[in-house]
Formats: structure tokens, sequence, C-alpha cells
């Protein structure tokens, strides 16, 4: 997370930003180490930041339409292999990054909801997301929604 603490220390002193909206992207999965990190270095930037976890709960295969069609067999493997973490473990990493992070350092340090895109999270998360934004009067982003007719999608894969 250095890469981020520096972002931050740079676009603060450099470019004159005070606030940032960071829908932060964990790979492989989140986990309270990798949140604390990224935190943290809003907490020693100075930055006023408003942070969410952006974390698809759905398998790869399942967010484009003929994906899986179009993959060689290998890839599509590969694909499958990859760990989907369960909702229990998110909706829990999420309460405590609530109760952990938001309102941190004076009121400076935020969190916000964040489903990704809706094509790449279940109904359920989605659902609870959007609840939880509600219990605690917090921002649901919605990160990218777009409508592309299938053959752009299959003739940008070919």
């Amino acid at each position: 997370m250095k890469c981020r603490k520096s972002a931050a220390l740079s676009i603060s002193r450099l470019h004159g930003v005070t606030a940032v909206h960071d829908d932060a992207f964990h790979n492989p999965w989140p986990t309270r180490g990798a949140i604390d990190a990224v935190m943290s270095a809003y907490h020693d930037s100075g930055l006023r930041a408003t942070v969410s976890i952006n974390h698809p709960n759905r398998p790869e295969l399942d967010k484009l339409p003929f994906l899986a069609d179009m993959l060689p067999p290998d890839i599509r493997t590969e694909l499958e292999a990859i760990r989907i973490v369960p909702l229990d473990e998110l909706t829990g990493l999420y309460r405590w990054f609530h109760s952990t992070w938001h309102g941190a350092a004076g009121g400076r340090l935020r969190i916000a909801v964040s489903n990704s895109a809706p094509q790449r999270v279940t109904e359920e998360y989605f659902a609870w997301l959007s609840a939880f934004g509600r219990e605690h009067d917090r921002v649901l982003r919605l990160v990218r929604i777009r409508a592309v007719p299938a053959h752009t999608a299959y003739d940008y894969i070919h």
C-alpha cells in the first residue's frame, strides 16, 4: 500500500487536492489488513477520504455474456478456480470497516458502499449493500453501468 500512500501525498502536495473518493479494489480479495493499509495511508496523508470496498462476488464467467463460450478451456478452468468470497465474509468485513474507520481522524475518513457494478454481484449482496447503506446513511456507489451490444463485445474479444 506504499503506492496509495505515495499517491495520496503527491496529489495533496503537488496538486492541491484535499478530498478523494476511492472505490478501492483488493486483489485477490479484501482483508482487514489491506483495508487498514488503505485507510492508514489516507489518515497519514491528511486528506479527507470516502472509501468503499470494490469487490464483486460473482464468478468472472458470469459477469460477461458469452465469455465462457469464447475462452479456451484452460483459461475457463483458471477462472472457475478463483475463490468467490462468501456473502457472510463480505458483509462482516463491511460491518467491521464501518465500525473501525467511519468517522476516524476527526471525521476526515468515511466509508461508502460499492458493488463494483450490478452485473458483478449477486442480487443478495446488492440488496444487502443497499440496506446497509440506508441503515448507515451511506452512499451506494454504482461504478459502472454500461450497455454493450453483444456483437460489439464479441468483436472486441475476437
